[in-house]
């Protein structure tokens, strides 16, 4: 297995986007790191006149390609992720204001990778596999330039930035080495210190063998109707409302889930820059992570409860009910029915899922809101459990 220990620095527009790679030649030198591998990603929606602009300037960059699929947006992208076009970082780097001003770009990524964190070297990989299913499930051959950008993965640090101004810096660490989980906290310590003041957060990406792979589903697979038996459970206790509002509303969520997490005994958590996204969340006796998740939106047009359970090797949403609050007091009331039907499964049916797994380990931290690329297993049990919330939210009007 694989194991990489991610921290994101949400620098926006604190820090010019110019200057960020000035950040990341300073650390790997006062850390006596080096990194061995320059990527980049530029993508253009519509129209190449950016990316037209950027060729000008420097040709060596190499030449857009257009991908375009039904239920997709029109892009051009700009890369060498999957081919070596030949340019150098330091033959672009003297471009790096004209990203915004001049070329207008969508979205820009530059990969700095293959960094010898602990004296070791792990080469960087691309997670093909996930869209390698994607397209044969679709019956289509498979187009190198889906979710490009996300491909990479590895030791070493993402720099990205976008139209809409969230821009922040992924700083990457493997940290399994010859079978022994190391402790990243130094590197991610001189990094604070390079950008202090600058809000972050922190999660694990894992990229299993095949064989973990499959002991992860076989394990899955028979959890599958005790899953069953807690989402019928959850659906009788807490039932939503199949509408949304058509207007934004007035109420503040987290001094209510801060207090209620301190009555029913969670440990609080905000997923952050202004995405509307809270959690209550609890390890249970064999370290999984059972939790409430509040999903309101940046706006509050309504206010969606889920409940899931996550550990190494799965992840699964017990139910999704959306309520559509117009107000302080109808927030906090839906808020106390959620919180008492958690603490209500947590005692009577949390027990029989938690044993449904192995043992997840200490070092194990789930990611807020999971990616994509948790394997093949992640995306089958996602498919399935985002069909079983749709289901859930058709529920009847409480």
């Amino acid at each position: 297995m694989r194991i990489i220990k991610k921290k994101n620095y949400y620098i926006r527009g604190k820090i010019p986007f110019s200057q960020w790679p000035d950040f990341i030649h300073r650390y790997l030198t006062e850390q006596g790191l080096k990194s061995q591998k320059f990527l980049y990603y530029f993508m253009a929606f519509l129209n190449l006149s950016g990316l037209s602009k950027l060729m000008k300037d420097l040709p060596e960059i190499g030449v857009p390609r257009e991908f375009y699929e039904e239920d997709s947006f029109h892009k051009y992208i700009l890369t060498n992720i999957d081919a070596d076009t030949g340019c150098s970082e330091a033959q672009f780097l003297p471009l790096m204001k004209k990203i915004h001003r001049s070329y207008g770009l969508t979205e820009c990524k530059l990969y700095y990778l293959d960094v010898d964190f602990f004296s070791d070297l792990i080469p960087s990989q691309r997670a093909l596999d996930v869209i390698e299913k994607h397209y044969k499930d679709a019956g289509k051959p498979v187009n190198p330039l889906y979710l490009i950008d996300q491909q990479p993965y590895g030791s070493g640090f993402l720099l990205h930035r976008d139209i809409n101004s969230q821009n922040y810096l992924s700083m990457s660490v493997d940290i399994l080495h010859n079978g022994i989980v190391m402790d990243p906290e130094p590197y991610f310590s001189a990094m604070d210190k390079l950008l202090p003041g600058i809000r972050s957060s922190e999660f694990l990406e894992l990229y299993p063998s095949e064989e973990e792979r499959e002991a992860f589903h076989q394990h899955n697979q028979a959890a599958q109707p005790v899953i069953k038996r807690c989402r019928d459970w959850l659906e009788e206790k807490l039932r939503g409302v199949d509408r949304q509002n058509t207007f934004s509303s007035n109420y503040n969520i987290a001094p209510k889930l801060k207090r209620l997490a301190k009555s029913y005994g969670f440990t609080y958590l905000h997923e952050g820059h202004g995405i509307g996204i809270y959690h209550l969340e609890n390890k249970t006796e064999k370290g999984h992570r059972f939790r409430l998740t509040v999903d309101s939106g940046p706006s509050h047009y309504d206010a969606t409860f889920s409940m899931t359970i996550q550990g190494l090797g799965f992840y699964f949403i017990l139910c999704a009910a959306r309520f559509v609050p117009k107000e302080q007091q109808e927030f906090d009331d839906c808020a106390d029915r959620a919180a008492e039907a958690a603490d209500a499964f947590r005692k009577e049916m949390l027990p029989l899922l938690d044993v449904c797994w192995p043992e997840t380990p200490d070092w194990y931290i789930p990611e807020l809101y999971p990616t994509i690329f948790y394997q093949n297993e992640r995306e089958r049990n996602q498919s399935a459990d985002l069909n079983a919330a749709r289901e859930h939210l058709k529920g009847e009007t409480s």
